[in-house]
């Protein structure tokens, strides 16, 4: 029974010793897939930001006046729901929940503070819109097409 006794042992250290690997290796594969889904956060969140900002610009394009009260209504509804209601960080937010990329359902993965600050205003029966974007704090997305945009301005 000696024999049997330390073969149990020996496997039991060896179950042991795979286990510990397993438990790292799963810890450092979750770490990097919490890097890359953030990354991937911040390129969604920029992407979901220019298609609100589009959408926005395109209803001031289309936007006529002159023409029929009814639209003016149905303009200004489209205005105030793309304003209002996208909601970029909600999104990120139902994705990663989706993914499970965060065990605890009630924690996002951390995002740069951003502020949208969008003002509509009616001058000279003409809607303007502004959006100004204002990153907080820096990301880690690839700056590279600001500075081609530059150096092209120049």
């Amino acid at each position: 029974q000696t024999k049997y006794e330390t073969e149990l042992k020996r496997l039991e250290v060896k179950m042991a010793n795979a286990e510990e690997i397993y438990a790292s290796r799963k810890e450092a594969y979750r770490k990097e897939a919490k890097e890359i889904f953030s990354q991937c956060q911040q390129i969604e969140k920029q992407r979901l930001e220019q298609i609100r900002e589009i959408l926005l610009v395109f209803t001031q394009t289309m936007h006529v006046r002159n023409y029929v009260s009814e639209i003016e209504q149905i303009y200004d509804e489209l205005i105030s729901n793309i304003t209002t209601q996208q909601n970029s960080l909600e999104d990120l937010a139902f994705w990663a929940k989706t993914y499970g990329i965060d065990e605890d359902e009630n924690v996002l993965v951390p995002l740069p503070n951003i502020e949208l600050q969008t003002t509509t205003n009616n001058i000279n029966n003409e809607l303007w819109i502004a959006i100004a974007s204002i990153t907080t704090k820096d990301s880690p997305v690839d700056d590279s097409d600001e500075e081609q945009e530059s150096q092209d301005k120049e």
